[in-house]
């Protein structure tokens, strides 16, 4: 598989990282405004494949990544601390849009994996400016965010977060929706798993909910876990896994691109799993999605 990689930021060289170490990729392209640096970055992980899987890296301009099976676009100007996703989106739409055209002057058939933030605005300026079918422009949304959950969630219980499934819909942002009631721990719902009390389960959604910006408060900006949040959706794609990811989508029926369950395999997104919400989740859920829908008005998408 050719993965192309957009952006030689902190989060475009760590997932570059991140998939030679898993061997997500026979070919890694990788193509930045800084042509220097994105050598330099190829140089790095070339000097190292003697350990790796075996994948030929490099880097070039965007006619290198002509051919990719999956581009992931991380690139944009960085959410700085305090900055909220709607001055971001508004700094990012014009870039996404330019990246997106030179994507598909040689790209006519290829899966676009969306990164850059506002995730869930980017993925919709993507999708519409592609024109590709829906199920292959997709973005990262709440990926990252249930890996969050459970990851915080199996060190309070003590356990390998692996054991647990959560899902996570919505915005990527503070108006996410976290479906704990309908979190399992190896098959054994949370509530009968171990007594975990309200304000503990709230403690962690808010941790949750606000990681992204208390890592960018203490170090500047998060990578590592978005590398692997990365990671995970390519290796459904590459290992046609059909796992059930919340990456975000456009959705026709509200013009809105946000994040649900979805089986995500060698197709793309190849089926959409409709999750019927209590009423509560299903009013937090539009409170999401309104929120989105008006942030695509503020910047005319």
């Amino acid at each position: 598989m050719k993965v192309s990689i957009i952006g030689c930021g902190r989060v475009g060289t760590t997932t570059a990282y991140a998939i030679a170490l898993q061997g997500l990729a026979k070919e890694l392209v990788l193509v930045d405004i800084d042509n220097e640096k994105a050598q330099g970055e190829a140089l790095d992980i070339v000097h190292g494949t003697a350990q790796l899987p075996n994948i030929s890296v490099s880097a070039g301009g965007y006619q290198d990544t002509a051919g990719s099976d999956v581009v992931v676009v991380t690139a944009g100007i960085p959410r700085k601390p305090g900055e909220s996703r709607l001055d971001l989106a508004k700094k990012n739409v014009q870039v996404v849009s330019d990246i997106v055209d030179e994507i598909m002057k040689v790209n006519t058939s290829t899966y676009i994996l969306m990164v850059s933030n506002p995730v869930d605005i980017m993925t919709q300026i993507a999708y519409k400016q592609s024109e590709l079918p829906f199920n292959t422009v997709f973005g990262l949304g709440n990926v990252l965010d249930q890996l969050r959950f459970e990851s915080l969630l199996g060190e309070y219980l003590g356990i390998h977060p692996a054991n647990i499934s959560a899902m996570v819909v919505g915005e990527h942002g503070d108006s996410m929706v976290i479906l704990e009631e309908d979190t399992y721990i190896s098959g054994v719902p949370l509530d009968k798993y171990k007594v975990v009390s309200s304000e503990t389960i709230e403690k962690i959604k808010e941790n949750t909910i606000k990681g992204g910006a208390q890592v960018i408060q203490r170090k500047g900006g998060t990578f590592y876990s978005v590398a692997l949040a990365i990671c995970k959706v390519i290796s459904a794609i590459h290992n046609d896994t059909k796992e059930v990811l919340p990456v975000c989508y456009y959705h026709k029926g509200n013009d809105t691109t946000y994040s649900e369950p979805t089986i995500i395999g060698k197709n793309g997104i190849e089926q959409v799993v409709k999750v019927n919400l209590p009423s509560d989740k299903q009013d937090k859920l539009q409170h999401s999605i309104n929120t989105i829908r008006s942030m695509l008005d503020e910047v005319n998408f």
